[in-house]
């Protein structure tokens, strides 16, 4: 009830509510729906902030999901599914060039499925992930292990060879390396899959 009052009386209590909570309270009615999207927008910048400048590494200008060895990289890895539009528009906005969704590691330096961090749908986050890098004009690189077995493989060609920037799209899981060529390479006049870079880059 005392949510549900005027507006007023809510306005000062909401930067104080999880986003679980505005969530609920935005499902209310259609007005608190639309009274609820600004907070919302705001928290989910502030923990994509926070998860960008734990995953970030600037000596290699790079964005990377790694298993660091402490307790809160798993807490982070398992909020980045979750925030991909606000966390593409920070490696937009700091013009970061090498991505790599890839290699999660566990303490013992195995690799681990992404489904240890993520059980919603993957095919989601893929699609949703493609479409966040054909909006970006930093990145150069970029590897998708975690998802090798959801993307296929024309999708990335037809990214590759439209991006304005991206050169190298690697498939590579952080698992023992495969027979098949795991990498995209951008050529001058094509996209070719290789184990390594082609004479002609």
């Amino acid at each position: 009830m005392f949510f549900t009052a005027h507006s007023t009386i809510r306005q000062p209590l909401l930067p104080f509510l999880s986003t679980t909570d505005l969530l609920s309270l935005a499902s209310v009615n259609r007005s608190l729906h639309a009274e609820m999207k600004r907070p919302i927008s705001l928290q989910k910048k502030d923990k994509a902030a926070k998860i960008f400048h734990a995953l970030y590494r600037p000596d290699t200008n790079a964005f990377g999901l790694k298993h660091y060895y402490f307790e809160s990289a798993r807490t982070h890895i398992v909020h980045v599914f979750h925030l991909l539009p606000e966390l593409f528009a920070l490696i937009q906005e700091n013009h970061v060039t090498t991505l790599q969704l890839a290699m999660l590691c566990n303490y013992g330096g195995g690799a681990e499925s992404i489904l240890s961090y993520y059980t919603g749908d993957i095919r989601i986050v893929c699609k949703q992930i493609v479409e966040e890098l054909y909006k970006n004009t930093y990145l150069t690189s970029c590897n998708l292990g975690l998802f090798q077995y959801e993307i296929k493989n024309n999708t990335l060609e037809e990214l590759i060879t439209t991006h304005p920037t991206l050169q190298t799209i690697s498939l590579h899981s952080g698992q023992r390396c495969s027979q098949l060529p795991i990498s995209l390479y951008k050529t001058s006049n094509a996209c070719v899959w290789a184990s390594s870079p082609p004479v002609s880059l």
